[in-house]
Order: C-alpha cells, then structure tokens, then sequence
C-alpha cells in the first residue's frame, strides 16, 4: 500500500491552493468512503481518499474519519493510526477520528496505545464515545478500565451505559465478580441496567450461584426479558455449584419464555446432571439436545463419558449418538 502520508501531504498542498470547496462533491466521496467502511474495504476507502487529490476536492474531517473507520477491522490499525497521525498533521483531527482510532487498537488488543491516544485528546473535547471506546480497549485490564469510567467527572461526564458496561465486562474477563456487582448496582439505582448489563454481570458471577441467580430474578422483576445469553450464564452459574435440580428448572423456564436453547445451554445442563449423578437426567437432556437438531460437540460427550459406564442403556445411547455424529461430520 501507498504512503497514506505522501498522498496526504500532497492533499495538504492542494488545500492550501484552493479557494472554493465543492460541498456536494465531497459530500458525494465521504458517502462512498462510509460506504466503502461498512463493506469492511478498508483499501478501497483509502484509494477513494487519495484521489480527491486529482479531483482537486478538500480532505476534511469527514473524510479522514470516515476513511478511519474503514481500517477498524482487525489487524488494520496500523492503517487507522496513519490515517489519524496524517489528520493531526493537517490539523483535522476530530474526537470523533481519534475514537474510531482507540477502538481500532483496542480490537487488536493494544491496550496500552489506545490509552496513550486517549491521553493524547484535549480533556474539553472527550466525550461519552471516546470514554466509552477506551475503557472497551482496556476490558483486558480491569483496573484501568475502571480507573478510566472514575475519571468521567474529570471530563464532566457523567457515565451511561455503554461506559459501565465495558467496566463490568473488564471486570468479568479478570474474575473480580464483586466489582461487577458493584458496578452492576449503580446501573440498577439509576434504572439504566439493560439486559447486557445484567448478562455480564451474571457472567462475572459465574462461581457464586446465589448470587447469578437473584440478579436473573431481580432482572425478571426489573421487566427486563431473559435471552439465551441470560439463561446460559445462569445455567453456567448452576453447573459450577452443584445446582442441577435448579438448572433443570431454568431449562423450564426458557420453554416458557420460547427462548431458544443452545449447544452450550445443553452441554452445561448434561454436565450439571453427570456431576450430580443424576444419569437419567442427562439421558434424557441429551435426547432432546438431538431432538431439537442441535448437534452434541466433544464437551458434551466429554462431559458424559466417565460417568456413563455404570448405566449401560445410558452408555449405549450415548456411544450410538457419538458415532452418528461422527459419521455425520466424516461424511460433510
């Protein structure tokens, strides 16, 4: 790929000559950059840039972020960041430009460049967004990400949803559960806790199950409705604490709301079953599983396999099973 620099210092040049800027006409090129953005061609975006150059049509701000935002995908915030280095140069860098560009390098796991570009912004200019984007750069490093939801006032922000949402994701990747519940309270006191909110929160839960379960109740009584997210996080909790009598009525309770089960929800429920003992259970969990065409993977038979020698009927259903599944992916 071309120097993103070298066609921009020739766009500069061609700015400083100009006189009259054709609004339409750049209009007409920032709409196919999106275009080009949402499509993920992040090349094509960059190629549309540098030929407003010929065109003789001003690169504004629109443009660069919009070109910024096409290089958002993995792997390509080498691209982004050239694109918002050349912006600072022609003095167009936007809040906005310098958002895509956190998220950019949070996607790509640089944490640490996304904060130093955060630092990089005027604290009168930040906003919900850029917050936001830097504290999902950093759900990697809990303690920064929480550090940075703290330092709203300093902006005279108040937090909102999204900025305390990635806070509780952070805290969930690193295991402090008591954060995320405490984080997860002051979304509840302010009445903004949305169903992701209370989905990683239950997630972040995942080994104390009194406590994923009177959040997925508390969320009930909130009016908010259950997903498979919800169920699965609740159904994880029961697994890791002994609760299949418990899981097997939340699996009654996903019928009642016609919410759609997964392979993950019936592998954790079998798994649940086997730990308990309860062979006959997990049977008929696994019978199900095939009834609803949905096709048991290596953890569900893992899951199983140790404990199902003593039943033979149960073993012989589930080795049947195994290697139908397996001629089935054999035959793919």
């Amino acid at each position: 790929m071309a120097s993103i620099l070298s066609i921009v210092v020739t766009v500069l040049a061609v700015i400083c000559g100009m006189r009259n800027i054709h609004h339409d006409e750049v209009m007409t090129v920032g709409s196919a950059i999106a275009a080009c953005s949402t499509a993920g061609r992040w090349k094509a975006a960059i190629t549309l840039l540098s030929d407003t150059v010929p065109s003789r049509l001003a690169v504004n701000r629109i443009l660069l972020q919009s070109a910024a935002s096409a290089c958002e995908v993995p792997r390509k915030w080498e691209a982004a960041m050239s694109l918002l280095r050349d912006a600072v140069f022609l003095r167009q860098a936007s809040i906005q430009t310098y958002t895509v560009v956190i998220g950019a390098c949070g996607r790509a796991s640089f944490w640490e460049m996304a904060l130093a570009l955060f630092a990089e912004v005027r604290p009168s200019d930040v906003d919900l967004f850029a917050l936001s984007a830097a504290i999902v750069a950093c759900t990697q490093r809990w303690e920064v990400a929480c550090s940075l939801l703290s330092s709203a006032g300093s902006f005279s922000l108040a937090p909102d949803t999204c900025c305390i949402n990635a806070a509780i994701s952070a805290c969930e990747n690193a295991g402090v559960w008591e954060h995320a519940l405490s984080l997860l309270s002051l979304l509840w006191r302010r009445r903004a806790a949305s169903v992701v909110s209370f989905n990683t929160g239950m997630s972040a839960c995942k080994v104390q199950w009194r406590h994923c379960l009177r959040l997925f109740w508390d969320m009930i009584e909130g009016s908010l409705c259950p997903d498979s997210a919800t169920f699965n996080a609740a159904i994880t909790a029961c697994e890791q604490g002994g609760q299949w009598q418990r899981l097997l009525c939340l699996l009654t309770e996903m019928e009642l709301r016609n919410v759609a089960k997964e392979v993950v929800t019936y592998t954790s429920a079998i798994s649940a079953c086997a730990k308990g003992s309860a062979t006959d259970q997990a049977a008929e969990l696994l019978q199900r599983m095939e009834a609803e065409q949905l096709l048991p993977n290596v953890v569900t038979y893992a899951a199983l396999t140790p404990r199902s020698r003593s039943i033979s009927s149960f073993s012989e259903n589930l080795v049947q099973a195994a290697f139908r599944d397996l001629h089935f992916l054999r035959d793919a």
